[in-house]
């Protein structure tokens, strides 16, 4: 009987969990946006994602949110949202006999902080990291999010021949 309990409220705690997520992502972004690029992270059911509207005014907007709220929205006024941030990439092909390399990165600052999303694929390993590296631009103190539950959806490599973003060599 104790058995039937525990199991019963470990269902119930995993239901309640995939419902905040799936919460999370709802409000994550607006009707009129397109989810370019997403990932969760397991602590506290953070989402991450960077979404644009391709109405008028167009514009590109990250987003942190957790348990139905949104913790970071930036730029917070969306005009001239695709100055704001600056995407770089690196591309090295031929495959794993190449060690092929497809590293793409989109960086913006806010309140002192380098905030950097990251989407890196290695041909060698036939691997990919996603995440969001956060620096303090005075102390140089790093914090790396990774996805570590393999929830990335879209790329940043959408981003590699837009001319509304600033890109690293312009």
């Amino acid at each position: 009987m104790r058995n039937k309990y525990i199991f019963t409220a470990f269902l119930l705690f995993f239901i309640i969990s995939c419902l905040s997520c799936i919460a999370s992502r709802a409000i994550s972004r607006r009707e009129n946006e397109k989810e370019i690029f997403a990932f969760d992270l397991d602590e506290d059911n953070k989402h991450i994602s960077l979404s644009i509207c391709e109405e008028q005014p167009d514009y590109m907007v990250f987003r942190i949110t957790s348990n139905n709220k949104n913790q970071i929205t930036y730029p917070r006024r969306t005009k001239d949202s695709w100055s704001k941030f600056t995407y770089s990439y690196y591309f090295r092909g031929g495959g794993a006999n190449n060690e092929g390399l497809d590293l793409n990165y989109l960086s913006f600052i806010i309140d002192n902080k380098t905030y950097k999303l990251y989407d890196e694929y290695s041909a060698v390993n036939d691997h990919t990291l996603v995440g969001l590296i956060i620096e303090n631009i005075e102390t140089e103190e790093k914090i790396d999010y990774r996805d570590i539950s393999n929830s990335r959806k879209g790329s940043l490599i959408e981003l590699r021949y837009n001319d509304k973003i600033l890109h690293e060599s312009d």
